[in-house]
């Protein structure tokens, strides 16, 4: 039922698509299979989409703003801390949506 209701208030618009994580800055390639199976499973649960883009970004991660429980899992991945946004990069691919959805 909820899936049918937002198909229908969506129709035909614009959607882009994007995800952000710091798996890319030391596995690129791992990156790029988790971003496209996202897209995949997005696009196989709401077919309807009318996706005009996707993208991936590195992002922000800091330890001291995990929770507990989480720090200790924590331990045993090698999660790069630090900011690695590229805000060029992300600037120029939200301009790149400007004909889809106007300035």
């Amino acid at each position: 039922m909820f899936k049918a209701i937002m198909a229908q208030r969506i129709g035909s618009k614009p959607v882009a698509l994007f995800s952000m994580g710091t798996l890319g800055v030391n596995s690129p390639d791992a990156w790029f299979a988790e971003h496209n199976t996202f897209v995949e499973r997005i696009g196989s649960v709401a077919p309807g989409l009318n996706i005009v883009s996707d993208s991936g970004f590195n992002g922000y991660f800091e330890r001291a703003n995990l929770p507990w429980y989480l720090r200790i899992i924590d331990r045993f991945v090698t999660n790069p801390q630090g900011d690695h946004r590229d805000w060029t990069e992300i600037k120029r691919w939200a301009r790149s949506l400007v004909p889809f959805f106007g300035e």
